[in-house]
């Protein structure tokens, strides 16, 4: 999905002044954004086009506070994933994970008062809560909850990568994956490797269940034979279960149209 059309503006420990209306305000006025906060940060955030009376108002906006920035396209989106993974937030070590926690609760709340905006912000704001919980739990598998001094500045450069290259594929139309290798790949190359892990256990299973049943006495009866088989299959279906939940069954779920040209089934 393209990017350019994401606007936002950035703004960090803002100050008000005293008797006169918020630039900040106007601001709102004039785009009608979706704006999450922290305890010191703004995020205004937009998809139409900016006039350049909202590029002076941010100009007004810099007087007081130490940042206000306009990013735009895959600018914006890179530093909204960053945002909301928790690396620009100063607590916890720039491990926060409860941003994306808030960010999700706000908009909630503005997807039921501002429906409107809503409808053309939610492409991008459901392919950044993705990315983001992708990401997340990444940092928890490898890095854990608490991040230390020393771990940081590396820690900083991994997970900014991460984003960088997540903001890239998303750019490009596509959607970002971590392998189990932590390899950062688009959906449909996940696919494929899911479908090539898939066909190689459905192999196995089915060249055991053949195995095992060629050790059945030819003397048994039929009604024990039958019996027999019908726990093969038994053992075969629990086999195939085990695998939709050791991959991901998303990408299962889509194998139908694939089946034909792979040879695969995942009917018992």
């Amino acid at each position: 999905m393209c990017l350019k059309s994401l606007n936002v503006v950035h703004i960090y420990q803002y100050r008000k002044e005293h008797g006169v209306e918020s630039p900040v305000n106007i601001l709102r006025k004039k785009i009608t954004p979706f704006s999450p906060s922290t305890c010191a940060r703004q995020l205004h955030i937009f998809n139409h086009l900016v006039t350049s009376n909202v590029k002076n108002i941010c100009e007004e906006i810099k007087k007081t506070s130490d940042i206000c920035e306009y990013l735009q396209g895959d600018d914006a989106y890179f530093f909204l994933l960053k945002w909301a993974v928790g690396i620009e937030s100063n607590k916890y070590n720039h491990n926060d994970n409860h941003v994306l926690g808030k960010l999700r609760s706000e908009w909630t709340k503005f997807l039921t008062n501002k429906p409107k905006r809503a409808k053309n912000l939610e492409p991008t704001l459901n392919m950044l809560f993705q990315d983001a919980r992708c990401i997340r739990k990444h940092i928890q598998t490898q890095y854990g909850s608490t991040i230390n001094n020393k771990q940081m500045p590396q820690f900083l450069l991994n997970i900014a990568k991460v984003c960088h290259d997540f903001t890239q594929l998303r750019a490009k139309g596509l959607t970002p994956q971590l392998s189990e290798k932590n390899e950062i790949i688009d959906s449909s190359s996940m696919l494929k490797i899911s479908i090539e892990k898939i066909s190689k256990d459905l192999k196995k299973i089915q060249l055991q269940t053949a195995s095992d049943s060629n050790f059945l006495p030819s003397e048994i009866s039929p009604k024990t034979k039958n019996r027999k088989k019908q726990s093969y299959m038994f053992n075969h279906a629990i086999s195939i279960a085990k695998l939709n939940r050791e991959y991901n069954i998303e990408y299962i779920d889509k194998m139908s149209s694939h089946e034909k040209s792979s040879g695969l089934s995942l009917i018992c």
